[in-house]
């Protein structure tokens, strides 16, 4: 919506907006309750959807913390904060083109970087899973359509 907004600001400068191009704020004022409403309950959840999606990866694959010797179950979880919070934001806002460009896009680098792609994969996977178990269906669709494109750019190996 933020992205949207501000391109009609430059492309409508010094003219009045057509009706056409104004549709985008009447989905966004339809949409808001949900989208606060979804945002209250993943602010309210997130630490036990984290914790238990941290539970579940554990129980389903064993060495998913470590590297080496290395126990990651603490990066780990800072990072899926991070990312479950700039979803819940993109939800709030409904902006997924500010989410993709400003942070996952970043975030991708880092993930590669290490060859975090499969643990990606499948964290944001799980995590769906915990946000349809915990959230109403319509405040999850939005939120999982959020972890989805985070499953799916976090989740990509680097081109070579």
């Amino acid at each position: 919506m933020l992205s949207r907004a501000r391109k009609l600001g430059i492309e409508a400068e010094g003219r009045y907006a057509a009706d056409s191009e104004l549709v985008f704020w009447e989905e966004y004022a339809a949409s808001f309750a949900l989208r606060r409403e979804a945002y209250r309950h993943l602010r309210a959840a997130e630490k036990q959807i984290v914790e238990q999606t941290q539970t579940k990866l554990a129980a389903l694959y064993p060495n998913f913390f470590k590297a080496g010797k290395q126990d990651l179950s603490a990066k780990w979880k800072t990072d899926t904060l991070r990312v479950l919070r700039h979803c819940a934001t993109a939800v709030l806002t409904a902006d997924s083109d500010r989410f993709r460009e400003n942070f996952l896009v970043w975030f991708q680098t880092m993930m590669q970087a290490f060859s975090m792609h499969e643990q990606c994969n499948r964290t944001y996977q799980l995590l769906q899973t915990e946000i349809k178990r915990l959230l109403p269906p319509a405040e999850a669709a939005m939120v999982c359509e959020a972890l989805e494109l985070s499953r799916q750019i976090l989740g990509e190996t680097a081109v070579r």
